[in-house]
């Protein structure tokens, strides 16, 4: 892995909530790695030159189960929030969101 896919895992694991990322199966969390880089690069992580956890604040983000959306919603009322739906290979819907 280089250290900008290990910097896309820290930041995976890091802004999660509601469920353990190491728990995870491997093929979810490639999924939702993917799925977090491809909005992040949409943001122009990639042309950067820096380190995910130095361009964005990991307290502006959450990936977590649709259960847990509706009290993430509750804790960023003040803010905008974008929130980006992604259905995972055994079924269970995650959610990338970003408040600001």
């Amino acid at each position: 892995m280089t250290d900008k896919d290990n910097s896309i895992e820290r930041f995976c694991k890091d802004i999660c909530l509601g469920f353990a990322w190491e728990k995870t199966p491997w093929y979810d969390r490639e999924y939702l790695r993917s799925e977090v880089k491809k909005l992040l690069n949409d943001r122009n992580y990639n042309g950067s030159g820096m380190k995910i956890e130095q361009l964005y604040k990991i307290e502006d983000y959450a990936l977590l189960r649709k259960p847990d959306m509706k009290t993430w919603l509750n804790e960023v009322a003040d803010l905008e929030t974008m929130t980006f739906g992604t259905h995972l290979l055994h079924g269970k819907k995650y959610y990338f969101c970003l408040a600001y």
